[in-house]
């Protein structure tokens, strides 16, 4: 973003909603009081309101990431739902059929389009998922909570065979613990990230992770924007694809 909006002679101000709706309000109306031209918006949950009234206002902006179908902006994502569908097959296609999965409890589309491209998957090979090898955590990464949905997922009478992780924060939090559990990766346990991290990289096995275009996604966002700050154009939506890099943790 910041690159690509200084070769058009833009300066870039950040700001952290840390995940919070009204932390995210403020950033938008101090933003606004310093009359930036523009914004790229990364929206919290709850934060509907806040879009609407931007759109009311006239201030151009791009949605990255997250959204909302119901409001029509100018968006840039990934298609969250044919990742997930394509990590899990993954797992399926390496023998594996007790698939958990660990996601955020919340109302954000890309997470639930994550959750939904998961069992479509699971249903598509015929497999009957169990609903506790899913299990949902709040968005703040709670480490005991984080914790203790591993350990329900690999409590017996479940015990899946592979865990995917719907995001960075999660994995970091997750491997740490099955690290000092001493399961045996990918043995007993293989394992799937959502997003880069050097983490993966520390892990005793590389992890396999889904890679998001982030060049891309930050290139195009700022593309839109611009255009919109230059001229008033119909909404423009992009979905990017994401790429399944294969590593150890899951062979």
């Amino acid at each position: 973003i910041e690159d690509e909006a200084d070769r058009q002679g833009y300066t870039v101000i950040f700001g952290s909603s840390d995940e919070r709706a009204e932390r995210c309000e403020k950033l938008i109306e101090t933003l606004i009081n310093r009359q930036v031209d523009g914004l790229i918006i990364f929206p919290p949950a709850d934060s509907a309101g806040q879009i609407i009234q931007l759109k009311k206002q006239q201030v151009p902006f791009v949605l990255i990431d997250r959204y909302f179908p119901e409001i029509e902006t100018n968006l840039v994502t990934l298609d969250n739902y044919a990742a997930t569908y394509e990590a899990i097959q993954h797992l399926i296609d390496t023998g594996r059929r007790k698939i958990g999965m660990i996601t955020y409890r919340t109302s954000m589309v890309h997470i639930n389009e994550r959750v939904r491209g998961y069992w479509s998957a699971l249903k598509a090979a015929g497999i009957k998922p169990l609903k506790n090898w899913l299990k949902q955590v709040k968005i703040h990464n709670d480490p005991k909570e984080i914790r203790g949905a591993v350990d329900d997922l690999l409590a017996r009478g479940v015990a899946v065979d592979s865990l995917l992780f719907a995001s960075n924060r999660i994995a970091a939090i997750a491997l740490k613990y099955i690290d000092e559990l001493g399961i045996k990766v990918p043995e007993k346990l293989a394992l799937v990230g959502f997003d880069e991290t050097e983490i993966y990289d520390f892990f005793h096995v590389p992890i396999t992770y889904v890679r998001q275009p982030l060049l891309e996604i930050g290139q195009t966002a700022t593309r839109i924007l611009l255009n919109n700050i230059d001229t008033t154009k119909t909404y423009e939506q992009v979905r990017l694809s994401a790429e399944l890099v294969v590593r150890k943790s899951s062979h």
